[in-house]
C-alpha cells in the first residue's frame, strides 16, 4: 500500500518540476542548430548510432534534437526516461535484456530492439530534472566511469544551451537591450585539436580574449595563457587527451594586454574510439576572484583585529593563549626551553582614580610601547595585554634567562600626568615560569607565573622562599614548623600571604631603625612564623565574615601563646619567641595576651605589630575590601602613641616614603582616617 504522505510529496514535486520545465519555453520550440550539434557531438564522442536531447512533459517525452530513429513514447514507470528522472543521475543500461527494470520494455522486446541505453539528466540550478541527453544502441555496450563523466559533462553543456534558449526567449520578449546584455555575459565555447590549436570559437571568445574567432583559429590556447600558468595548463590538456574531463582556473592575457582570470572546463573529443582533441567552455571570473581576494583581505584584517587589544595593539588574552600553546608545542619538539613573563603595573588603580581613565590608558600604551622597544622586532615570541593592567611576554630559548629583565627595564619609566610638573615613577611586579622546569602545559606555566606574580605584588614572597630554604637546611625541625604554617595556610589562605608581607615590612623597618643583620634575620623568622598558633583556632572563627563574639575573640587571643608553644619546641628559634608572643600587645596596654604597655613590649614585637597592622588593613579579605595604603598609613599615624610604638610608626612611614611598595603616593588632601579597633574584627587579630 502506498504511503499517502509520500504520494502527496511526489505529486507536489512533479508539479514543481513541470513548472520549471515550462519556465524554459523549450517544449515545441523550433529546431536549434546548437542542440543538433550537441547530439552530433554525442554520437561522435561515444560512437552510438542513436542520441538525442528530450524533455519530459506530463504525458510525453518531447525530443528537441536527435540522431537515429529511436524515440521513446510517453513516459511510464518502466520507461528509460522515467528511470533517468527517478535516479536523477546518469542511468546506464549496458544490456537491457539482462536488466530486470527494462527487459520487458516495448522498445526492448519489439522494434527497434534496444540493448544499450545511457541517459544523463538535464538539471535546473534549483535541482529539477526537466529532460535528458540519451544514447542508444541495438547492441550491448560497456560504458565505463569516464564515459559516464563525459556524458554528464555533455548534459551540463546541453542544459546550458537550454538556459541560453531561455535567455534568448526572454531577450526576444524584452527587446534588443536585454539581447546585448546576454551577449556580453555569454560563455566562451571552443574546440581544439590534439596540438591545442583552436578548431572553433564562438563570438563570446572574442569578448573574453579580445581576439576574433577568425584570429583564434590561427592560434593555440598556449598563446593566451600567462607564462606562470602555462605548465599547469599543458598538464591539464595532457590529462584531457588521456580521457579525463578537467576543470580549473587560469589567467590569460587578452589581445589588449590585460590579464583576465577565467574558469575552464575541458573534455576529450572521441572519434572512432580515439581522442582527437578537446572541447572547452570558459567564462570570465575576474570580478569574482577580485571579490574573493577582497573578502580574504577583510577576513585577515578582521582576524588580526580580533587577536589584538584595541588600546595597545598587543595580542589580547585569547590570542596569547593560542600563541602560547603553539610555542609550547614548538619548544617541546625542538627540545628547547621557553619562558612566560607576567607583568602587572603597581598601583594602576590609584592612577585611574587619581587622574582619570584617559591617563590610565595613556600609561598602558606607553608601557606597551616600552615592551615592544625593549624586546625588539622579532626578538620576542609574543607580547600581550593579558588583563586590565597586566601584560604577558613569551621569550625564546636564547632569551629565557633574561625573563626577569622586563620589570627592570620598565621600572625605569616615568610618567608626568597632564597639568603636573613632577613625574611619577612607574613600577611593575613580575612573575616568571619556565618550560619545562615549572610545567609542561601552557596552563600549568601560567598558574606558576600568576602565583609568583601575586607573591611579588604582595611583597616578601621571594624573600620568604629564600628564608625558608635557608632555615630548612640550617635548622633541624624547621620543616615541621613550615608544615604547620602550610596547614594554617590551608585553613585560611590569607595567612601565608599576610606572613610574607609582614616579613618584608618588618625587615625593612629593622633596616630603617639601624638594627644589625642578625636581628634582621630574627625578625624575618619571627614574621614568617608569627601566626603559626592559628593552627589551634577553629576554621569557622578564622573565616567568619562578621564581628566576632566575645568567646570567639578570646579564642583568637590564644594564638600568640599557642605559637610560642609550637615554635619554642624547636631548638634554634628562641630569639623569635618574644616577637611571636607579644606582636598583639598595644602601646597603651590594651593589647593581648598580657596587656604589656610601652617599652615593656619587646622591640621586635612592637616593630612587627606595625607591619602586621598595615598588612592586615591593606589586604582584601572575603568579608571586606582592603584599605588603600594611604588610608592605612593615616590610621597608623593616628594610632601612634596609643596602639603602636610612635618610633616604629615613624620609621615605617619614612620607609614607605623612601621606597613605597608598588609606587605608593599620597595625593593631597589626605583622606580622613579612624584608629584600628582594639577588639573584634580590627586591623588584625
Amino acid at each position: 500500500m502506498l504511503n499517502p504522505s509520500a504520494s502527496t510529496e511526489a505529486l507536489h514535486y512533479e508539479e514543481q518540476r513541470l513548472g520549471a520545465l515550462r519556465r524554459y519555453h523549450i517544449l515545441d520550440s523550433a529546431a536549434d542548430p546548437a542542440f543538433d550539434r550537441l547530439v552530433a557531438l554525442a554520437v561522435s564522442l561515444f560512437g552510438t548510432p542513436c542520441a538525442g536531447i528530450g524533455f519530459v512533459d506530463a504525458d510525453r517525452t518531447w525530443v528537441k534534437a536527435r540522431n537515429g530513429v529511436f524515440s521513446e513514447p510517453a513516459p511510464h514507470p518502466g520507461s528509460f526516461a522515467a528511470g533517468v528522472l527517478r535516479q536523477n543521475d546518469v542511468l546506464v543500461v549496458e544490456d537491457s535484456t539482462a536488466d530486470p527494470r527494462f527487459r520487458d520494455n516495448p522498445l526492448v522486446v519489439g522494434p527497434p530492439y534496444l540493448r544499450f541505453y545511457a541517459g544523463a539528466p538535464l538539471c535546473t540550478p534549483d535541482g529539477f530534472t526537466i529532460g535528458l541527453l540519451y544514447l542508444a544502441d541495438t547492441a550491448p555496450r560497456v560504458f565505463p566511469a569516464q564515459a559516464r563523466a563525459r556524458l554528464a559533462l555533455l548534459a551540463a553543456v546541453a542544459m546550458r544551451e537550454v538556459e541560453v534558449h531561455q535567455a534568448l526567449h526572454r531577450l526576444e520578449e524584452s527587446g534588443q537591450r536585454y539581447r546585448a546584455l546576454f551577449e556580453q555575459n555569454q560563455d566562451a565555447v571552443y574546440s581544439f585539436d590534439r596540438e591545442g590549436r583552436f578548431l572553433s570559437a564562438n563570438a563570446a571568445c572574442e569578448t573574453l580574449s579580445g581576439y576574433s574567432p577568425q584570429e583564434l583559429l590561427q592560434m593555440s590556447f598556449d598563446e593566451l595563457v600567462v607564462p606562470e600558468h602555462l605548465a599547469h595548463a599543458r598538464e591539464m590538456f595532457e590529462k584531457v587527451l588521456e580521457g579525463e574531463a578537467q576543470h580549473d582556473e587560469f589567467t590569460i592575457r587578452r589581445k589588449d594586454g590585460r590579464r583576465v582570470e577565467i574558469n575552464v572546463s575541458k573534455m576529450p573529443v572521441v572519434r572512432g574510439g580515439e581522442i582527437v582533441g578537446a572541447y572547452g567552455i570558459s567564462r570570465d571570473i575576474s570580478a569574482r576572484k577580485a571579490l574573493e581576494r577582497e573578502r580574504e583581505r577583510l577576513l585577515a584584517a578582521a582576524l588580526e583585529r580580533a587577536d589584538r587589544d584595541p588600546l595597545t595593539g598587543l595580542l589580547n588574552h585569547r590570542a596569547f593563549h593560542k600563541r602560547f600553546q603553539e610555542e609550547i608545542e614548538r619548544a617541546r619538539r625542538a627540545g628547547r626551553p621557553l619562558a612566560v613573563v607576567l607583568l602587572d603595573l603597581d598601583d594602576f588603580r590609584f592612577l585611574n582614580d587619581a587622574y582619570g581613565h584617559m591617563v590610565g590608558d595613556d600609561v598602558l600604551c606607553r608601557v606597551a610601547g616600552a615592551l615592544r622597544e625593549r624586546t625588539g622586532p622579532g626578538a620576542d615570541l609574543a607580547l600581550a595585554r593579558f588583563g586590565g593592567d597586566e601584560f604577558a611576554a613569551l621569550l625564546a630559548s636564547d632569551r629565557a634567562e633574561e625573563a626577569e629583565a622586563p620589570a627592570t627595564w620598565l621600572n625605569r619609566l616615568q610618567y608626568c600626568p597632564p597639568g603636573h610638573d613632577s613625574a611619577i615613577p612607574l613600577t611593575l611586579s613580575v612573575g616568571v615560569a619556565r618550560f619545562p622546569d615549572d610545567g609542561i602545559t601552557h596552563l600549568d606555566l601560567l598558574r606558576v607565573a600568576e602565583a609568583r606574580l601575586h607573591r611579588a605584588k604582595t611583597g616578601g614572597g621571594a624573600q620568604a622562599d629564600c628564608l625558608r630554604a635557608t632555615l630548612a637546611h640550617s635548622v633541624e625541625g624547621f620543616s615541621m614548623l613550615d608544615a604547620l604554617a602550610t596547614a594554617v595556610d590551608n585553613k585560611d589562605r590569607y595567612t601565608r600571604r599576610h606572613s610574607e608581607d609582614v616579613l618584608s615590612y618588618s625587615v625593612r623597618m629593622a633596616q630603617a631603625l639601624g638594627l644589625d643583620e642578625k636581628t634582621q634575620r630574627v625578625v624575618a623568622t619571627a614574621a614568617l612564623l608569627h601566626d603559626v598558633g592559628k593552627i589551634g583556632v577553629p576554621d569557622s572563627i578564622l573565616r567568619k565574615p562578621g564581628k566576632l563574639t566575645e568567646a570567639e575573640y578570646q579564642a583568637i587571643q590564644q594564638h600568640p601563646m599557642m605559637g610560642v608553644m609550637i615554635v619554642g619546641a624547636v631548638p634554634g628559634f628562641e630569639g623569635t619567641l618574644d616577637a611571636v608572643q607579644h606582636h598583639h600587645e598595644r602601646w597603651d596596654g590594651q593589647g593581648y595576651p598580657f596587656g604589656l604597655r610601652g617599652e615593656e613590649i619587646p622591640l621586635l614585637a612592637r616593630l612587627m605589630a606595625v607591619a602586621d597592622a598595615f598588612s592586615a588593613m591593606t589586604a582584601d579579605r572575603p568579608y571586606r575590601k582592603g584599605m588603600c595604603p594611604v588610608q592605612a598609613l593615616a590610621v597608623l599615624e593616628q594610632g601612634a602613641g596609643t596602639q603602636w610604638d610612635p618610633e616604629c610608626v615613624h620609621a615605617f612611614v619614612r620607609m614607605l616614603s623612601d621606597c613605597p611598595p608598588g609606587g605608593l603616593r599620597r595625593p593631597p588632601p589626605r583622606p580622613a582616617a579612624t584608629p584600628a579597633p582594639a577588639s573584634g574584627r580590627g586591623a588584625t587579630h
